[in-house]
This record gives C-alpha cells, structure tokens and sequence, in this order.
C-alpha cells in the first residue's frame, strides 16, 4: 500500500497535481491558466501504474473494501494537509440514481465517509444531487469532459422548500406571508467551509461544476480530495 502514496513528491497546492516538479506557491504549468470553483485539491498520489490499477478495482462492486483501505491511506499521508483546509463538512461527488440503485455506496462516498471520521466533521451524502446521467469521463478529450458535467448537479431541495413551493402554487404569497411561513433553505451550506470528496481529479472538470453549485448555494469556500491525480492524454486516462 506504500507504494501507492508519494508523500515526497512535491505537489501543486492548487490543482495537487505530480506533473510539474518545481510549482510554485499558488499554482504549477498544468494549472496556471485553469478557472477552478474549488480552492485547491489535495491527492494521495498520481493517477499511474499500481495507483491507476487500484483506483479502477474500486469502480467494481467488490472493490469497497480496497477503496476504503485507500481512503484511510490518504488520510494517514495527506492527514497534516486535509486539516489545513479547517473545512466544516465533507461532501462526496455522487452518482446519478440510476447508477445508485444498481451498486449502492460509491467510491467518493467511501472514501468522504473515512475523512470524515478522520477529520471529525459531518459527511452530508445527500446534499449534493447527480440530476443528469452523464456519459464516463473516461476517453474524452478535456473540452468534453467540461461539456459532459456541465449543469449535472443541484443542491437537494429541502421539504420546507418544496412545501413553500406547492403553497405558492395555490394561494398567494400575502397569505404565507400572514402566516410567517419562512423557509431557510440549504442552512447545511451556508457559510459552510466544503470539502468535495472524488476518487480521480483528472482535468477538474467535474469538482469544479460541483463546487460552482455549492458556492452558489452558499458555501463560503471548497476544497476537494482524491485519491488520485491523473495528468497527460485526457483521452486515455480516467
């Protein structure tokens, strides 16, 4: 398991990318012109050999076991860096219902489950929604990846929200009014300090439309973790 972390190499504080030697104190070449919603991320390792091989056993319905072995890896190496970020709430990248129904608990959700223990801070599963099935970033160049996450997820919206919306429907806003019906919609994000959890950040795409959504629900600041950093032919690697 050693082999897979690379606590002496030097990463991107930014992007937490392995590809640059020499990044400087903000960014790296592969980052320094790349728009992210998250502040930074921070990987066990890069996205290569026995790294790649055990990152794409943990896609498979018996590899649960190995990814949480991997989550708490990344804890142990990277535990110093991931309490830096004195972030408040894990949240996992989720999959689309269709693909939960068939698989149950999902990598990023194993893994944000470990580094929510280990850091002692809620891991909200739900809070972050999948509503569009989108195609496998897998084998895509970056510009589709970007294409493919684009609008796929939303802020799940709380029953006082849905209530306020079927009253709405039927009767006026005056008489919810008189009734000081108030709704204090996503109060888990607000001010709130994100940790996005994935399993590969490879161009950055799918973390940066996730953290767009929770900035724009709220949350003061989002920083992301995986377990690999994957870096070179988009169109080749996860």
């Amino acid at each position: 398991m050693a082999r897979l972390a690379a606590p002496k190499l030097r990463s991107c504080p930014r992007c937490g990318g392995f590809a640059d030697p020499n990044p400087t104190d903000t960014h790296c070449n592969w980052c320094r012109t790349a728009k992210f919603a998250f502040r930074r991320a921070i990987a066990l390792g890069p996205y290569r050999e026995e790294m790649a091989e055990a990152v794409l056993k943990t896609k498979i319905p018996q590899g649960d076991t190995l990814c949480v072995a991997l989550a708490r890896l990344l804890c142990l190496v990277r535990g110093e860096q991931l309490r830096e970020l004195k972030c408040d709430l894990v949240i996992p990248i989720p999959l689309h219902r269709s693909q939960t129904a068939a698989r149950g608990m999902c990598g990023p959700e194993w893994i944000a489950q470990e580094v929510s223990r280990f850091l002692g801070i809620p891991c909200e599963f739900g809070l972050l929604r999948r509503i569009r099935k989108t195609r496998r970033q897998r084998g895509l160049s970056r510009k589709a990846r970007l294409r493919n996450v684009r609008g796929a997820f939303a802020v799940r919206v709380g029953f006082g929200r849905r209530l306020a919306a079927t009253l709405l429907a039927s009767i006026r806003l005056a008489d919810v009014r008189a009734f000081k019906f108030q709704v204090a919609p996503r109060d888990l994000l607000r001010g709130r300090r994100v940790l996005l959890v994935d399993d590969v950040l490879t161009t950055g795409a799918t973390c940066h439309e996730a953290a767009k959504v929770l900035r724009r629900a709220g949350a003061a600041d989002v920083a992301a973790t995986v377990l690999a950093r994957a870096q070179g032919d988009y169109g080749k690697i996860a």
